[in-house]
């Protein structure tokens, strides 16, 4: 998982059954992020909850 400072982007880099990588990109603050690892969602208003994100 990646997250970026500037800008509100989530990136999560999962391998897949046939070995390839997925890459999934979330960059709205209404959106979210499946992880299977944890069987649960994350929420991108929750990971920048404390940021002040300049508008552009």
């Amino acid at each position: 998982m990646l997250v970026a400072q500037r800008s509100p982007c989530l990136a999560h880099f999962a391998t897949q059954a046939n070995g390839q990588w997925l890459l999934i990109r979330e960059t709205r603050l209404s959106g979210r992020i499946f992880l299977a690892s944890i069987n649960g969602c994350l929420p991108l208003a929750e990971v920048y909850e404390w940021v002040a994100i300049p508008h552009v």
